[in-house]
């Protein structure tokens, strides 16, 4: 017979008294009143549970009557835990804990890093375009509040540029769904530079346009890299991603308010992300391809991405859309434009 002591807790009661428990062989629990050896209560071994074991704390009985009694060792450990030896020993395996430590950063870097962009990226296609409609509009409002200004240029200017793009593409005859719109603005921050935004927003800079002014088809081929990215959905595909790891790593660290804060700021998560590599490729195969359909030559796209980078070290682009870190090799991707503008 094993004897205890410890309090006992009856059920609905915040009140307990000092107790000593006597747990035969047979798992039959006696309590008796520590201060006058009365007996308490009598439960045989299918009446009561070892609670779960937690480090420091006494390993508490708990009575179906809903009675509990705590022992007054903190160290105390019940001979027959079943389950609850289980946890202790996991708990206190030191192969099982080194393991933890190196298994959990190695689990959370693929889930990051793998296992949810390729999720999210499956999602995609699921989200109506509506959705990408309203997330590319909080988006250009956030831009137009941080990094843009109205368009110095000419409103004749504008409207050439406005004209040549709309009918490239109703020539194309993009079957997506998007209700484009071009917008130009200023940006000292940006300097010449264009980008897309989920749903068809699309925005080139008046610096841009000024580097490119006598040469309207490198406009063109541009704004046809910017409509690859909005017909392949990589903004949304990256809106999507930054979701999706935002929610996981609030989960995990309990930061439940995250979650919220992830969905409502998926449009402005887009100011700060930058395309990958293989999302440039594809845009810059789109506008390629595009400028052929539309009967002008590849040679524009070298045109564009010679201009824009003339002036503009790696080191020296702007932070925001990272934009030669983010892109293939330069000299990479002009040289695979000439090879489509060969004959």
């Amino acid at each position: 017979m094993i004897t205890v002591k410890g309090k006992l807790q009856q059920a609905a009661s915040t009140e307990h008294c000092a107790a000593l428990l006597h747990l035969t062989e047979q798992g039959l629990v006696q309590l008796y009143a520590e201060q006058d050896n009365s007996l308490l209560m009598e439960v045989a071994a299918d009446q009561y549970q070892m609670a779960e074991v937690l480090p420091g704390l006494p390993a508490e009985l708990l009575f179906n009557t809903g009675a509990v009694f705590s022992p007054d060792d903190s160290n105390w450990r019940w001979p027959k835990g079943g389950r609850q030896n289980v946890t202790l020993k996991l708990e206190t395996n030191k192969s099982l804990i080194v393991l933890s430590v190196i298994a959990v950063p190695i689990l959370i870097w693929w889930l990051t890093a793998v296992g949810l962009p390729k999720a999210a990226t499956a999602m995609v296609p699921f989200i109506p375009v509506a959705v990408e409609e309203s997330i590319g509009k909080q988006s250009m409002q956030v831009f137009d509040r941080t990094l843009l200004s109205d368009s110095e240029l000419s409103p004749q200017l504008q409207q050439s540029i406005r004209s040549q793009w709309q009918q490239a593409v109703e020539q194309l005859q993009l079957n997506s769904g998007y209700q484009y719109q071009l917008h130009f603005r200023s940006s000292k921050t940006l300097g010449a530079n264009a980008f897309a935004l989920p749903g068809g927003y699309l925005t080139i800079t008046d610096e841009l346009v000024r580097r490119l002014e006598t040469k309207p088809d490198a406009i063109l081929a541009v704004l046809l890299h910017e409509v690859g990215h909005v017909e392949h959905r990589h903004g949304m595909t990256l809106a999507a991603q930054a979701t999706a790891s935002t929610i996981v790593m609030s989960v995990l660290f309990s930061d439940l308010e995250g979650i919220t804060e992830a969905v409502l700021g998926t449009g402005t998560s887009l100011v700060q992300s930058a395309f990958s590599r293989d999302m440039e490729r594809q845009a810059d195969y789109f506008s390629t391809k595009a400028l052929v359909k539309l009967n002008k030559s590849p040679h524009a796209f070298v045109e564009a991405m010679l201009a824009l980078t003339k002036g503009q070290p790696k080191e020296q682009l702007s932070p925001w859309l990272e934009y030669l870190s983010s892109h293939p090799d330069t000299k990479e991707r002009i040289e695979k434009a000439r090879q489509q503008a060969q004959p």
